[in-house]
């Protein structure tokens, strides 16, 4: 895992980045992509996995999803 100054593109499961917060860097002073507008763009399983101490520290690339459709 690269602990450099990035920025690096990583795979990982989402619950990752909560124990693994001192390997990467969070996105700061960013008007343009706040805490509050990722939350709006995002699923919430995103939201709760990515934002961490109001900070965003990844984007997802991808959200695996289950519907359930009755007939």
């Amino acid at each position: 895992m690269s602990e450099s100054t990035g920025p690096d593109i990583v795979l990982t499961n989402g619950e990752w980045v909560a124990y693994n917060k001192n390997k990467l860097v969070p996105r700061l002073n960013d008007v343009s992509f706040t805490p509050d507008l990722f939350r709006n763009t995002f699923v919430r399983s995103a939201n709760e996995t990515l934002i961490q101490d109001e900070m965003v520290y990844g984007v997802p690339l991808g959200v695996d999803t289950l519907g359930i459709i009755y007939n």
